[in-house]
């Protein structure tokens, strides 16, 4: 999660709540969830990996930026088909939860 000044923390959660016709409710505390557990960071880079979304540049810029193994997102335009970005395997929200189920032994 990027700090505010991006305009990145709560954007994502306003979208859930017209596409998947959230309250008002589920939208406050959700975000508050994700203030509990969520790390804010300051990306030092900038990428442009998506020349026509910016703003799936600075997801991306917020999971380089705190070397993340995976970034879940259900983005089938832009984000899913990069497959990976510099090592951060790009999965869906079942493909992440499968994986929290199923592990890879070893």
């Amino acid at each position: 999660m990027s700090s505010s000044r991006h305009g990145t923390s709560a954007e994502p959660l306003r979208h859930c709540k017209s596409k998947l016709v959230w309250t008002d409710k589920a939208v406050r505390d959700t975000i508050a969830l994700i203030r509990e557990v969520a790390t804010v960071v300051e990306p030092t880079r900038t990428v442009d990996a998506v020349p026509h979304d910016p703003t799936d540049n600075r997801i991306l810029e917020c999971a380089l930026h705190a070397r993340a193994d995976f970034l879940v997102t259900g983005d089938k335009r832009h984000l899913l088909p990069l497959g990976t970005y510099e090592g951060i395997k790009i999965v869906t929200p079942r493909e992440c939860l499968d994986a929290l189920e199923h592990p890879p032994r070893g």
